[in-house]
């Protein structure tokens, strides 16, 4: 038998009582019998149904804190670290109560009454917050950033350091978020080439594209001075892919030094930890290029400076000289016009043309100053260059750097590198020598 509207009212939901409903309607039914609601009044039995639960008590994990109006409005995620979420508000007159526990990654518990609304919005009105131990991703968080320490990820000894001559940079961050056109805005134009890898930077895809990212880079375009990983802010949840684990090792492994700005000043993640080199958001990432290259030209500038006030000394010198020489030039002629007045016209003529020299010579001094200068930019910019480059092949020749990457070196019982099989004897033993210690071997068997 077909349960109607009615019956509901015998299980003790009385439908004259559904809400604020003014007027009860006859029920209606479909072709096969079935009961069937209006909108209104599914809204109306689902509240009266949700009002015989009184005041409950829910554990969660705060993720939002929004004051909007005359309320607060929390969003609750399950403590579990499920996907659960549910919307709670407090209003204004009761904030001030729980202000020290309103607190982004806290676990808490709450008490309230729930309600659902016309828009279809399911809210909890909350009366009572207390405090339920730390929030499940912030003890995810916590694990990972111990365990990564104790393996030395977070040790300054090991980052790489950032080139002085930042010139070519691979961004890896998404196209259409906010966080590149801080950084792009603010970088300057300084001639720096920008290559950009387009990757997810939340949800499910994130890590995954992150990673591919990192390994791209590492792979394709070794040549590259520097990674910049970066993401503009928001929730805790929405920052969560950089607690990642195998983001952490992407960066660890990334032949590039990697530099990152997550989130906002205060925000923190793994990723930051193991970066080479950690600014607190993509605007400081593109400020610390900018800087960067703008010291190296404020030095270049300093030393032209310096040069040019060293010219122009000599310059000085050279023009009080010169005054001295015409000046006792102009003596001689004058007792040469006395002696011989006859020649004056020849006499003036040869001084114009002397004075026409020193005009030239002026000239000459001021062109040769202008491409002095243009060869000593071009000699410091090619004299770095040559330094990262020089600094770079010393760093792949370093047999350190060789055993790092898992490669080994052995010798015979006399202390000689092996090079060839045949310089090892059956049952001969052998000094293997690791990038972290060694171990002694004796060959059982030899192989071409």
């Amino acid at each position: 038998m077909q349960e109607s509207f009615f019956d509901h009212a015998k299980r003790g939901l009385d439908p004259a009582k559904l809400g604020d409903q003014p007027k009860y309607k006859q029920p209606e039914f479909d072709a096969e019998g079935e009961l069937v609601y209006s909108v209104e009044e599914c809204h109306f039995l689902v509240n009266e149904v949700i009002s015989r639960l009184g005041r409950i008590r829910v554990k969660g994990e705060i993720t939002q804190v929004a004051p909007r109006g005359g309320a607060t409005y929390i969003t609750l995620r399950d403590a579990g670290g499920k996907d659960f979420v549910i919307n709670c508000l407090i209003f204004q007159s009761q904030v001030g109560r729980f202000l020290h526990l309103l607190e982004v990654g806290l676990e808490v518990v709450v008490a309230g009454r729930a309600e659902l609304y016309k828009n279809g919005r399911f809210s909890l009105k909350i009366d009572e917050i207390r405090p339920s131990g730390e929030g499940a991703w912030k003890k995810e968080f916590e694990a990972l950033k111990k365990k990564l320490a104790a393996k030395g990820w977070f040790e300054e000894a090991i980052k790489r350091p950032i080139p002085m001559f930042v010139k070519k940079i691979g961004l890896i961050t998404s196209e259409s978020g906010e966080a590149i056109h801080d950084f792009t805005k603010n970088i300057g134009k300084y001639g720096f080439q920008i290559f950009l890898y387009d990757v997810w930077v939340e949800g499910e895809k994130a890590e995954k594209s992150i990673v591919e990212a990192l390994h791209w880079f590492s792979k394709n375009m070794v040549d590259l001075d520097v990674l910049v990983l970066i993401r503009g802010g928001g929730s805790p949840e929405s920052l969560v892919v950089f607690h990642s684990e195998k983001i952490a090792e992407a960066i660890r492994a990334s032949r590039i030094p990697v530099i990152t700005g997550i989130g906002h000043e205060k925000d923190e993640s793994i990723a930051d930890y193991v970066a080479d080199k950690r600014l607190s958001t993509p605007t400081a990432v593109a400020v610390f290029l900018r800087t960067q290259r703008e010291d190296l030209m404020r030095t270049v500038d300093m030393l032209w400076e310096n040069m040019k006030e060293k010219v122009e000394g000599l310059v000085v010198e050279q023009r009080l000289s010169i005054h001295s020489r015409a000046r006792e030039l102009q003596l001689s002629m004058e007792r040469v016009v006395e002696a011989n007045r006859f020649s004056i016209s020849q006499m003036a003529e040869k001084l114009h043309r002397g004075f026409g020299k020193v005009f030239e010579s002026f000239a000459s001094l001021r062109g040769r100053l202008i491409r002095l200068r243009y060869d000593y930019e071009k000699y410091v910019y090619t004299s770095l260059a040559n330094v990262e480059k020089a600094a770079s092949i010393l760093s792949s020749l370093n047999p350190e750097n060789v055993l790092q990457r898992g490669y080994s070196i052995a010798h015979n019982a006399q202390g000689k590198i092996l090079k060839s099989i045949d310089q090892i004897q059956l049952n001969e033993e052998v000094a293997v020598r690791l990038w972290k210690g060694g171990f002694f071997s004796r060959v059982t068997r030899k192989t071409l």
